[in-house]
């Protein structure tokens, strides 16, 4: 089919999904939002990319988790470029820094060679982060990935002793992301829920089993494979997709698809929460300066 006759189909069922979404929050039902005893909630560790930009929300962001989060939190850490206003930022809240190029497989300049914008150099480098962290030594095996400009807005668990696990899917839908993943995985899935959200979380042990899977099928480390999917499909590539995608067909245990229920504002109308939708899990200020 043609590249511009594709693009706009997506860029269409993308729009219908979206407003369908926004505008039905009731037809979802919540799951992880009722208390049980604290018992049945496994600890969980914290991974959130950091730029300078981004802290003002992402103080509020850490905040939010720990008081919002069911998981009791043991560790919460800050990949970031080293930069004296986030190393600092870190030991006043009681974060583990660490730099990004410790965690990130592949350097900015590495990176480049396998997209043709600049701008998505950071973003991707930033996907490979949440894809290694599993390589953090001593990390807790449920890793909370956060975007550093989300904050959450309701309590709420994330998994559960009992091998329960949420999977947050939003009001994203694009064809081009499933491409992508069809290129990764060798197989298309059609499940409904697009699972690129602001925050999920991750098994340590089935993040790697993916990674594992990567390399197998591809005959190469498993960032080459995903860089090589971001230049073939023109920089559509998630990674809470992929690994969402992975989990829903490849482990035993209970994965929840939960609709994220989630506000995107601008900074400047921060509002608190008790001015949300009752039903709103999170709120996330992506367009501010």
């Amino acid at each position: 089919m043609n590249h511009v006759i594709l693009k706009f189909i997506d860029q269409l069922v993308h729009k219908i999904s979206k407003e369908i979404k926004m505008r039905l929050w009731f037809l979802f039902k919540q799951y992880n939002t009722s208390s049980d005893s604290r018992e049945i909630y496994p600890e969980i560790d914290v991974l959130m990319p950091l730029l300078e930009k981004d802290l003002a929300i992402a103080s509020r962001s850490i905040k939010s988790i720990l008081k919002y989060s069911l998981n009791p939190v043991s560790n919460i850490y800050i990949v970031a470029p080293n930069n004296d206003l986030i190393i600092a930022f870190c030991k006043e809240n009681n974060l583990n820094f660490i730099s990004e190029d410790e965690i990130s497989p592949l350097n900015s300049g590495e990176i480049s060679s396998y997209t043709k914008s600049d701008s998505r150099i950071g973003w991707l480098k930033q996907q490979l982060i949440k894809l290694n962290c599993f390589n953090i030594l001593g990390i807790k095996q449920y890793v909370l990935v956060m975007d550093a400009d989300t904050v959450l807005a309701k309590e709420q668990f994330f998994c559960k002793n009992d091998g329960s696990i949420i999977l947050f899917f939003s009001d994203e839908f694009h064809f081009y992301y499933r491409m992508s993943n069809k290129f990764l995985l060798d197989r298309y899935n059609f499940y409904p829920f697009s699972f690129i959200s602001h925050h999920q979380i991750f098994n340590v042990n089935h993040l790697q089993s993916l990674t594992d899977l990567l390399e197998k099928k591809h005959g190469c480390k498993w960032y080459y494979s995903f860089l090589n999917a971001a230049n073939k499909f023109d920089n559509y590539v998630s990674e809470y997709e992929l690994y969402a995608q992975f989990v829903s067909q490849s482990v035993e245990l209970k994965y929840i698809p939960q609709y994220w229920f989630n506000y995107n504002l601008k900074f400047n109308n921060y509002i608190e929460n008790n001015k949300l939708n009752e039903r709103a899990l999170s709120v996330s200020y992506h367009n501010y300066s």
